[in-house]
């Protein structure tokens, strides 16, 4: 192992400490300087390093600094599941400031239209349908997933529910 693949381990090991201990801002400053030693090729590791930042910083309520984070990610792992739905929930369920469920849409759009998709991602999909006035469409796709406990079903009814209250027409 080379000295520098050496230190990025290190700060990575760093990170997971402090994350153990809930001290968000630490483990961010730790991947950062992890970040800072790989080389730009090493795209994956990156991608998997900007993801890990993005959800300690939105754990330490740094939207601004997860979005960024995960955008990144996803441009240089364009197809990583995980990075998509974290960026789409944040436009989902972020701060009021963060909510796009266009961008949200645009997201998720195509892990949902997988012949199997992730019923996660439909419940994404649905919450963005119903955010965009989208009613009955956001309720056929969140009922596919109602039986599903990855979703937390509850959750996304609830949010749906305030949400078509709210805004929506009575059904």
């Amino acid at each position: 192992m080379s000295q520098a693949d050496h230190g990025v381990k290190t700060w990575q090991v760093l990170a997971q400490h402090e994350a153990a201990q809930g001290n968000w801002y630490d483990a961010v400053e730790d991947l950062s300087q992890s970040l800072g030693l790989l080389p730009l090729a090493a795209r994956k590791e990156r991608a998997d390093i900007l993801a890990l930042r993005g959800r300690y910083s939105l754990l330490n309520h740094a939207y601004n600094a997860a979005r960024e984070d995960w955008a990144q990610a996803l441009s240089l792992a364009p197809k990583e599941p995980a990075i998509i739905r974290s960026l789409a929930r944040l436009h989902l369920l972020g701060p009021p400031e963060h909510r796009d469920p266009h961008t949200a849409l645009g997201l998720i759009a195509g892990s949902a239209a997988d012949p199997n998709p992730n019923p996660e991602d439909l419940m994404i999909l649905g919450i963005a349908q119903v955010r965009l006035g989208r009613y009955e469409q956001g309720l056929s796709t969140l009922e596919k997933v109602a039986d599903s406990p990855t979703t937390r079903p509850h959750t996304a009814r609830a949010i749906v529910g305030s949400e078509v209250r709210s805004t929506g027409p009575t059904f």
